[in-house]
């Protein structure tokens, strides 16, 4: 096997799946199984419940002679990594070794015969069922309300982000438990779909998604994501999701308060600085057109607090609110035009832009 092609684009497509490929040393799953046919150019990376497979079609890429052959991931991104990105790589494998050179510089590397890689992932049999959505959606829907994932949560099923299609629309959900995000987005009608991603590869599939079109394909324990550019597949989170729908009607009865997205976040960024303990709650005070955030502290003699209009005209209440997660939240909604649904102190407060309904999240109240 043996060919050329620019350090740019190989380095990038080495980039994104070695985010796949295991790290632990010696293990199989740490090797890329590149493939190489007339005209273009395979990547494989397969940690045992991730697989992901691109293909490179660039037009500096020569093939010289087709053939496959398994490589250690890290050693040869960090090497390909390391070289002027407008010089040309040649690689060629012999034996037991890829010999890699660009310019003067070269570099031999051990390699273990194709038929070494694992082998892909497959499903349970189950009938699949398939949907096509924009990429940019899909990436911008996973990044916005990634960061309500939990990430190592007892309850495994709270380690993902649903997905769920229905009736012209894919709803993803997360939650940590603590706080809670959700966005429409919009799809061609098909059949129905319900199924966890898990949290480790939301983030893969996000940078996946680079351009065109996307088709998510579910089938038993497996979803698999497909573009242009080739495949993603991932082994599902087990488990219920929680009742997200419940949750969200019930906040959407509170009391409404209109807010500006970009003062009410610097507001509990400032005052946050003088709060105690892990979660550094900030108490909000709302009063007839006004809002004032206060800090929690056991120190007397440490306090802070910033005074904000807002539209609001009924009784007055407090709620606190962990700061980072409030401000995760706030900055996470499109619009500077912020609502608040506050249900009373022993229930969610939802959060909105005025003008998108597709995209809500729930913050949970902490004792103050």
């Amino acid at each position: 096997m043996k060919f050329t092609v620019q350090a740019a684009p190989l380095a990038a497509i080495l980039k994104q799946c070695g985010r796949v490929a295991s790290k632990k040393a010696g293990d199989i799953n740490g090797n890329f199984l590149i493939d190489v046919q007339d005209g273009h150019l395979n990547v494989t990376a397969n940690n045992g419940h991730q697989q992901m497979s691109l293909h490179l079609q660039d037009p500096s890429l020569i093939v010289r002679e087709a053939g496959s052959v398994c490589i250690s991931a890290s050693k040869f991104e960090q090497i390909v990594s390391s070289l002027p990105v407008d010089r040309d790589v040649t690689v060629s494998v012999g034996e037991e070794k890829a010999t890699v050179t660009c310019g003067r510089s070269r570099f031999s590397i051990a390699t273990l015969p194709a038929s070494s890689f694992p082998k892909a992932l497959h499903s349970d049999g189950q009938v699949q069922t398939a949907l096509t959505i924009e990429s940019h959606a899909l990436r911008d829907g996973i990044r916005g309300i990634a960061f309500c994932v939990a990430r190592n949560d007892v309850r495994q099923y709270l380690n993902g982000m649903l997905f769920e299609a229905s009736e012209g629309k894919l709803t993803l959900v997360g939650t940590d438990g603590h706080r809670m995000g959700m966005v429409e987005l919009q799809i061609e009608k098909s059949s129905s779909m319900k199924f966890i991603l898990p949290v480790a590869c939301l983030e893969d599939v996000a940078s996946f998604a680079s351009h065109g079109y996307v088709t998510i394909t579910h089938s038993g324990n497996l979803v698999s994501f497909t573009a242009v550019n080739g495949t993603m597949t991932s082994r599902l989170v087990d488990g219920a999701f929680p009742n997200y729908c419940a949750l969200i009607e019930r906040a959407e009865t509170g009391q409404l308060i209109n807010l500006n997205r970009d003062a009410i976040t610097s507001a509990v960024a400032r005052v946050s600085l003088l709060s105690d303990g892990k979660s550094q709650a900030v108490r909000l005070k709302f009063c007839q057109q006004t809002v004032e955030v206060v800090s929690v502290s056991n120190d007397a003699l440490s306090e802070a607090e910033d005074l904000l209009p807002c539209d609001f005209d009924a009784a007055p209440f407090d709620v606190g609110f962990n700061s980072r997660y409030a401000q995760e939240a706030f900055k996470a909604v499109s619009s500077t035009d912020l609502q608040l649904f506050y249900s009373g102190p022993a229930s969610g407060t939802l959060i909105k832009a005025k003008d998108c309904p597709h995209q809500k999240f729930v913050l949970m109240p902490v004792r103050l």
